[in-house]
């Protein structure tokens, strides 16, 4: 009874002191008797290289911010949650720690959340990167830079905001936040042996993914935007030898996939292929062709959650490029995933 009198006393202090400053209260633990908790049956299991579903979720990393009265951007900060990661157990449920608490004052105390997946440790990674834990106010911002290895590259997903909660069930929904480029390949003539032994995509280097409160039921709660539209840089695959089919009626091949930045204004790919020819004296000549910053088509298709392809026609001395049809979502219908989370009631001493 003593250390609840003290926390009591300290409790009501940090209140006084937020009223009196015009700013959020630091304190980490609200003073009420229910925890707040994840849950949903999200098996786990993860491929790196495919987009994520709820299928192969793992984690999630969650911003969250206890204001007195509902959340206002000018003095806000991720005082409750700063990046924090919300893994997926075995079995089933989810788990975090410390445990953090609703608030008991319901008439005035609001929580709203803001999460991202796969979850990165900031401390270890560079992309995303986020806002100063000491000097963030207002809605989060992810900076995002995109890995230049296409085997490095993720699926970065974003929730729309659940706003200004004071008790009762949560329900994230992730959104898609990026590109996922298909790279095909077929032959444009009955030239055998042909085969791609390097390619490349130029496009957008960074963003930042902003946060902020939806205004319809349509509104994602969150958008892109760029340092610089010149900013590019030059993203690679690590094939050395990948094979061309040999006649032109062969299907396609695919050949890489990335995820990039939703905009494609001004990006291009670079190809190299070879194949073997003969000489004046029948003898076997290889022939390297190189083709550089050539344009793609219809890259008004790269947009939040799509899924965009091009099929390379490579002939021996020339290539062209076909957009498939789309852009189409990387689900069937929809470009969203859904993590379920609930308060757990727990009671404390």
């Amino acid at each position: 009874m003593r250390i609840k009198y003290l926390y009591d006393i300290l409790f009501t202090l940090s209140l006084l002191l937020g009223a009196c400053s015009g700013e959020e209260s630091t304190y980490e633990f609200p003073q009420g008797n229910t925890a707040v908790g994840f849950s949903g049956d999200i098996p786990l299991t993860r491929a790196t290289k495919e987009y994520i579903t709820t299928d192969n979720l793992e984690n999630i990393g969650v911003f969250a911010y206890f204001t007195h009265g509902d959340f206002d951007q000018s003095v806000a900060t991720p005082n409750f949650m700063y990046n924090q990661l919300v893994a997926k157990q075995s079995g089933s449920g989810w788990s975090y720690s410390p445990v953090k608490f609703w608030p008991d004052n319901s008439t005035t105390d609001r929580i709203s959340f803001f999460a991202y997946a796969p979850y990165v440790n900031d401390v270890e990674s560079t992309t995303p990167s986020f806002q100063d834990r000491g000097t963030a106010k207002g809605f989060p911002v992810l900076t995002y830079i995109v890995p230049v290895g296409e085997n490095n590259q993720i699926d970065l997903l974003a929730t729309t905001p659940v706003m200004n909660q004071n008790k009762g069930n949560i329900s994230f929904k992730l959104y898609h936040t990026l590109t996922k480029l298909n790279i095909y390949v077929k032959s444009n003539d009955d030239t055998e042996g042909k085969s791609v032994t390097a390619f490349s995509v130029s496009g957008m280097k960074s963003g930042r993914l902003t946060y902020h409160a939806p205004t319809t039921d349509t509104d994602k709660g969150w958008k892109w935007t760029y340092p610089s539209s010149d900013e590019k840089e030059t993203f690679i695959t690590d094939i050395t030898n990948f094979p061309v089919p040999n006649t032109s009626t062969e299907e396609k091949k695919l050949l890489a996939t990335f995820f990039l930045l939703p905009n494609g204004e001004g990006s291009t790919f670079s190809i190299t292929y070879q194949y073997t020819a003969k000489g004046a004296n029948d003898d076997s000549i290889t022939q390297i062709i190189k083709m550089e910053n050539q344009s793609f088509p219809s890259t008004d298709n790269w947009i939040p959650g799509a899924s965009v392809g091009y099929t390379i026609g490579i002939a021996r001395k020339s290539i062209s490029v076909m957009p498939e049809d789309g852009p189409v979502p990387w689900e069937e219908n929809t470009d969203s995933e859904t993590v379920n989370g609930t308060v757990d009631k727990q009671e404390t001493d």
